[in-house]
């Protein structure tokens, strides 16, 4: 039959090629679980992404919409406020001119001027005044009075 030598050799032949089967189908498992876990991993790392994406887009158009409604309220209660504000100044403004209205009538109400009082008071003024000048013209007629000549 076959000799030895070449039945060994065969045999090694046989091994060696049965050895890089079973290493190259390793390798290939190996490598197929690699890409595997690589896929997955791409596969879900694109979902985050994706995700995440989608949840910022979301927030920043809800954030805007809530930030339009905020400032559509504050301006509607701003300007009720403003209105508010200027009915309460009107009011005020109406009940203050009132009172001092009251007010200058009630003084005007004590004030009796009495026509006879102000003649007496001014007669009197006069009359000071008249004393006063009476009193200055002879005092000046007694300093001059030893340059009068007598008749």
């Amino acid at each position: 039959m076959w000799p030895q030598k070449l039945k060994k050799q065969i045999q090694l032949f046989v091994m060696t090629v049965f050895m890089l089967l079973l290493i190259g189908g390793g390798i290939h498992v190996v490598f197929a679980d690699e890409e595997i876990r690589s896929l997955l991993f791409d596969w879900f790392e694109r979902k985050e992404d994706e995700s995440i994406e989608a949840i910022e887009t979301t927030i920043l158009k809800e954030q805007e919409k809530q930030m339009n409604r905020i400032k559509n309220e504050l301006q509607k209660t701003i300007a009720e406020a403003e209105e508010r504000i200027d009915i309460f100044t009107e009011n005020e403004k109406k009940r203050r001119i009132i009172q001092l209205e009251q007010h200058a009538n009630d003084i005007l109400k004590t004030i009796k001027i009495e026509d006879a009082a102000i003649e007496a008071e001014v007669n009197e003024q006069l009359m000071e005044i008249i004393e006063r000048a009476i009193s200055e013209m002879d005092a000046i007629s007694n300093d001059l009075q030893p340059f009068i000549q007598e008749d």
